[in-house]
């Protein structure tokens, strides 16, 4: 059983993608045992699912209150801090994703992945599958030194890339690498080269209703297939994000 699960979507993924708003994801995530929760709708530059700019905003007082209520004493669950993230979009070869500055300030949690359906600018049908590869690959090279990221979803699930680069990059820049319950396309011989590498995983369920939150036993199959259990910072603790791990360090 995960500690945390830190993808989910609510109903601010727009065209009924998430099923469910944030309050009933938290009422089920205190029901399975959840000591932590993250709501991270698809980023705003996904033209059918994106959460809408303004409602970053929303969330985010949504997500206060809840939090307040948590820490008031008068908790009775497990079910200790929900944070506020979105599943970015990586849009180009830069590496760039369609997250403002603004945006980024307002979030706890931040997740990039590749998405079809937005207007990316990393598909080349013309290009030889080998050059597509180190194109894709280039760019999440590159943003996870661009941006504070936490967590990357489920790479090479639409778009190859080579796994040991990108772990080794997520390795140095402390960037967690998605065993997602809902897209695994990782091959054997990917997870062996992510493994030989010192990076970090994260189980998730990805969960898209309040049904599926904390759903993760095909993800978790992979993890005993590996034996890599403390390879995996959801397992055994609770993840704390980048932002607050630095906010506690400059209070130091």
């Amino acid at each position: 059983m995960i500690k945390g699960d830190y993808h989910t979507h609510s109903k601010y993924s727009s065209c009924n993608h998430g099923k469910n708003t944030i309050e009933e994801m938290v009422e089920s995530a205190k029901a399975k045992g959840l000591i932590n929760l993250a709501i991270t709708d698809h980023g705003p530059k996904h033209l059918f699912f994106g959460i809408k700019r303004k409602n970053i905003g929303k969330a985010r007082k949504e997500i206060d209150k809840i939090n307040e209520e948590l820490e008031s004493g008068e908790n009775s669950s497990e079910l200790k801090r929900v944070y506020l993230g979105v599943e970015a979009n990586i849009m180009n070869k830069k590496g760039d994703i369609d997250l403002k500055p603004e945006d980024i300030n307002k979030l706890d949690i931040l997740l990039v992945g590749y998405h079809r359906g937005t207007l990316n600018k990393l598909r080349r049908p013309l290009l030889s599958d080998k050059k597509q590869k180190e194109i894709y690959t280039q760019a999440y090279v590159d943003m996870v030194y661009k941006y504070n990221v936490d967590i990357i979803t489920h790479p090479c699930e639409y778009i190859k890339v080579d796994c040991k680069r990108l772990a080794e990059a997520c390795a140095k820049t402390d960037t967690l690498i998605e065993i997602n319950t809902r897209h695994f396309r990782f091959t054997d011989e990917d997870m062996l080269d992510m493994l030989k590498t010192n990076v970090k995983f994260i189980v998730s369920s990805d969960a898209h209703k309040k049904s599926r939150i904390a759903c993760t036993d095909e993800a978790l199959a992979v993890v005993n297939k590996f034996d890599m259990a403390d390879r995996v910072v959801n397992l055994e603790n609770v993840y704390i994000p980048k932002k607050f791990r630095k906010e506690e360090n400059e209070k130091k």
